[in-house]
């Protein structure tokens, strides 16, 4: 782990392969993964052994999220087969207009008869789906959360501001909140953190391009940070060499698949960044998470 990607300003930190984790004596540690798409058709067919390698490498929580009702089921599915698997459940902004009648109805139904979160939702202004609709849904799933009391996990693509405003009136309501794949400035990290908010990197954080990002990572609170893969999509060919056999590793380049195994290189890289040693970075970021997979 000592030769991946750290800008030369961040160089405050040299990580072990391994350190002593202080909450059990041995030489490994536990991880989450705060965000994935496990039931994702590129790589559901491998999904038994994508999970069996990343709790190997110590892996134990990854949180997935369903994108539409779809793969409800899915999402649910692999959570009853895996322990290590932790399901949200809801409706992507890309898929806003795919939604039948009554899918809150039906939503509301299956949140009520399983212990789940609530995602991925959120705003988009990117994709298709026309804004007003987006926010239709995002609003009905947000209450629905606040009613059920689940946490929730959003995705935002350049609607900061109305979705700081959306979210100033539930985040007190909601038992927690992340913006997942974060990749907004400075001034929203700070306003959606001082409500409370979790912010989630992805792998994209070692991207030798992505130096803003990684001066937001360095200014958010510890005490809301959350890492995540975002599997299979965010590729990142820095981790993909640290986390993975010679093999492994032109396969995952070939397919630019991203797997949850790749989780304890990017906490070995946040903590260099951040010059914390990887032990009591993974403990803050353990504590953080707690409240999405209890």
């Amino acid at each position: 782990m000592q030769n991946f990607y750290i800008p030369q300003e961040y160089q405050t930190y040299s990580p072990k392969t391994t350190e002593k984790n202080s909450r059990t004596g041995n030489d490994v540690m536990i991880f989450l993964d705060s965000h994935l798409h496990l039931q994702n058709k590129r790589i559901m067919p491998r999904s038994a052994e994508i999970v069996s390698k990343a709790v190997k490498r110590g892996v134990v929580k990854m949180i997935c999220n369903a994108t539409s009702e779809r793969d409800w089921q899915d999402v649910l599915d692999l959570a009853k087969e895996h322990n290590a698997v932790y399901p949200f459940l809801g409706i992507h902004p890309w898929y806003g207009d795919t939604v039948e009648k009554k899918w809150l109805d039906r939503l509301t139904t299956t949140v009520q008869k399983n212990s789940v979160g609530i995602g991925e939702i959120g705003l988009d202004r990117v994709c298709k789906t026309d804004f007003l609709q987006q926010e239709k849904i995002f609003l009905a799933q947000l209450e629905l959360a606040r009613q059920q009391r689940c946490p929730v996990a959003i995705h935002c693509v350049k609607a900061w501001g109305r979705l700081v405003e959306i979210l100033s009136d539930f985040q007190s309501h909601i038992p927690a909140i992340m913006i997942h794949g974060f990749a907004g400035s400075r001034e929203t990290m700070e306003r959606l953190t001082r409500m409370g908010i979790f912010i989630s990197f992805s792998t994209q954080l070692a991207h030798p391009a992505r130096k803003k990002l990684r001066d937001v990572f360095l200014q958010t609170p510890l005490d809301r940070i959350l890492l995540e893969t975002d599997s299979p999509n965010q590729f990142c060919a820095e981790l993909a060499k640290l986390s993975a056999a010679e093999k492994q590793t032109a396969l995952m380049k070939k397919t630019k698949v991203n797997e949850p195994a790749v989780i304890p290189a990017l906490y070995h890289y946040g903590a260099a960044l951040r010059g914390i040693k990887l032990d009591d970075f993974t403990k803050s970021l353990w504590k953080n998470g707690k409240i999405f997979t209890n």
